[in-house]
């Protein structure tokens, strides 16, 4: 019995995590100043690449760790 549930928290942790990882790596995606000035169409085209780059990144991590 206490397999079970130690599984079934392990896998509601293991997407928490995921989900709040996802997040951070949106929010750092996008723009900080968006009611101000518009941001270059060259930096918001860094930004999505470092995103991408870190989720791939975050992917990786994941596989290995299984």
């Amino acid at each position: 019995m206490g397999q079970i549930i130690n599984m079934i928290l392990r896998q509601i942790l293991r997407q928490a995590m995921q989900w709040g990882i996802r997040k951070g790596v949106n929010r750092m995606g996008q723009n900080p100043g968006k009611t101000g000035s518009k941001a270059s169409p060259q930096t918001a085209r860094n930004q999505q690449q470092t995103v991408k780059r870190i989720r791939q990144a975050m992917r990786v991590i994941r596989r290995i760790g299984r």
